[in-house]
């Protein structure tokens, strides 16, 4: 800003100023990838819209975006995301071509599918469509929420979303379950999957959380004979030395001495922990086949009162080589087992897993272990 400018302004007087402000040069031509996506006009929102999504925002919203996207027009967005005709799901399977086409972001063999699903709470969100009262895991009660099943393409390198469904409750469709339009959780979780698959997105383990292991969505896993790693609920009953076994009294029931397997590994609240593991085959009675198990003693952190976890998996070499092998990831330089990969998929049921697993990059290096143990 010139003297005479800065003058004129403190003096209040007339001061014309043309400045032209354009996205960056790499943010169009990213933007470029998905212009046959939309008509001209709805194309130069996107691009307004995309480069204010990039900008700091106490909230982020439409409004937010406006006051501070240079040149943004409050209208024309919220046309643009409301209203507009264009396809969001056009636009996500170019969103995953592009990923495909470089070869730093590409999918490769050795990477997870995650599932799980997650909520965000609206409690006054009165007229909002599919904003209704529904369990929240973040707020462990029933609150006015919305509720996605999200995907999550993940190794130890990279990771990015699939997509996400809105889960919509029986409530918001005038017959209830039975409306052909609805989807449970389970259905959309399965329409990911394939939706992944369709899109030749490599991976090779589906991770999902106790609440999706039941008959429906491992009889799917097998039909497309994909392979799986979950935590057990409690009161699932596994076949242990020919009896059926609840999973939460697998514990009491292993000899002490089959745990005496034990490992020490680096938590999410930064300390070490140690944890005494046992392992062995089993079976489900939802499932036909054999699966392997494996309990581990110990505590996540402060607040895991359980102290006990159970995970099963259909890889049934996972854990064969377990007993010895202590893996050092090299930037961390702390010893870390199989346990870790186990429960990465739980990592995504907080509301901050995303910016977490960012800032802590070499948890993802722990599902390499899966191929490690397999080999």
């Amino acid at each position: 800003m010139t003297a005479s400018l800065h003058q004129k302004l403190w003096q209040g007087g007339p001061v014309m100023v043309n400045v032209a402000f354009d996205p960056p040069k790499t943010l169009l031509a990213f933007a470029a990838f998905f212009r046959g996506c939309f008509t001209k006009r709805a194309y130069d929102s996107f691009t307004t819209y995309l480069s204010g999504l990039l900008m700091e925002h106490r909230r982020l919203s439409i409004e937010s975006i406006a006051a501070k996207a240079p040149l943004a027009v409050y209208g024309r967005l919220q046309y643009f995301v409301s209203e507009s005709k264009w396809s969001t799901e056009e636009v996500n399977t170019r969103r995953l071509a592009y990923l495909q086409s470089k070869r730093s972001l590409a999918a490769t063999g050795d990477g997870m599918l995650i599932i799980d699903d997650s909520a965000c709470p609206k409690p006054y969100a009165r007229h909002t469509e599919a904003a209704e009262p529904q369990y929240a895991g973040c707020e462990k009660r029933v609150v006015r929420s919305h509720t996605f099943v999200g995907g999550v393409w993940a190794n130890d390198s990279h990771y990015f979303p699939i997509d996400v469904k809105t889960y919509k409750p029986e409530s918001c469709f005038t017959q209830g379950k039975e409306d052909p339009a609805f989807r449970s959780k389970i259905q959309l979780a399965q329409e990911l999957i394939d939706y992944t698959i369709s899109n030749n997105i490599r991976f090779r383990d589906v991770i999902f959380d106790s609440w999706y292991l039941g008959k429906d969505f491992l009889r799917f896993l097998d039909e497309r004979d994909l392979t799986w790693i979950s935590e057990a609920k409690g009161s699932q009953k596994v076949r242990y030395r020919h009896n059926w076994t609840r999973v939460d009294d697998l514990v009491n029931v292993i000899p002490p001495h089959k745990f005496a397997r034990t490992v020490t590994l680096p938590t999410c609240d930064g300390k070490e922990r140690m944890f005494r593991l046992a392992s062995f085959d089993t079976r489900l009675k939802s499932r036909p086949g054999k699966l392997r198990c494996v309990v581990a003693v110990g505590k996540w952190d402060e607040r895991d009162q359980r102290g006990v976890h159970v995970f099963l998996t259909n890889r049934l070499s996972l854990l064969q080589s377990l007993q010895e092998r202590v893996i050092r990831l090299p930037s961390s330089g702390k010893p870390v087992t199989l346990g870790d990969a186990l429960r990465l998929h739980r990592l995504l049921n907080d509301r901050e897993a995303f910016k977490w697993t960012r800032k802590n990059g070499d948890l993802l290096k722990l599902i390499q272990l899966t191929d490690i143990l397999a080999a």
